[in-house]
């Protein structure tokens, strides 16, 4: 990412706007998955308010967030884990070499260069039986964005999601005021 961009996502989260809130839906789905979680990484984190209600879980978490204003709003909002202050594009420069039993990218992916690098990098963190879970805007034939420069196409996250996970299944299709946001689990088993 450029310095405009962080300048820009900074600014951004100087407005206290929570950008990355998942459906309850997802999250009561998410929670029966797996009888247990002990590991979470946020990938994009904010403001870390998926951190914290994992943290209630008793689940220990940690974050990756490029924008040095969104780190200090999680911390100054209660969130306990460790975050990262990391550029996602450059991911494998990240020295974190421990696995998770939950990996969430919530609305960040259209805005990475490398893709198929994160999901790979993604994939490889995850502990066996763990799950990805993936939440972004996309634009298909029937339902176009009305943001593209945030949406994906449809097929075009479907293919980078097999590249990295033998298992992908869409969960949720949620109507935005952007468009379309999927919610996809993926996992390595």
């Amino acid at each position: 990412m450029n310095n405009k961009q962080r300048e820009f996502w900074d600014g951004a989260f100087s407005d206290k706007i929570n950008y990355t809130e998942i459906t309850s839906y997802t999250l009561d789905r998410l929670t029966s998955e797996k009888a247990f979680f002990e590991s979470f990484l946020d990938l994009g984190c904010g403001t870390g308010s998926l951190m914290r209600k994992m943290e209630v879980r008793g689940i220990q978490t940690t974050g990756i967030e490029w924008s040095a204003q969104a780190i200090k709003q999680a911390k100054e909002l209660g969130t306990r884990g460790q975050i990262f202050n990391h550029d996602l594009d450059n991911i494998e420069d990240l020295d974190l070499n421990k696995k998770f039993d939950l990996i969430s990218i919530k609305l960040v992916l259209a805005f990475i260069n490398n893709k198929a690098t994160l999901l790979r990098w993604c994939s490889e963190r995850l502990n066996n039986g763990g799950i990805l879970m993936l939440n972004t805007p996309v634009s298909t034939k029937e339902k176009p964005s009305l943001k593209p420069g945030i949406a994906m196409k449809e097929l075009e996250v479907l293919n980078l999601l097999k590249m990295s996970f033998p298992v992908v299944r869409l969960i949720e299709n949620e109507e935005a005021s952007i468009g379309i946001i999927q919610t996809y689990f993926c996992s390595n088993q």
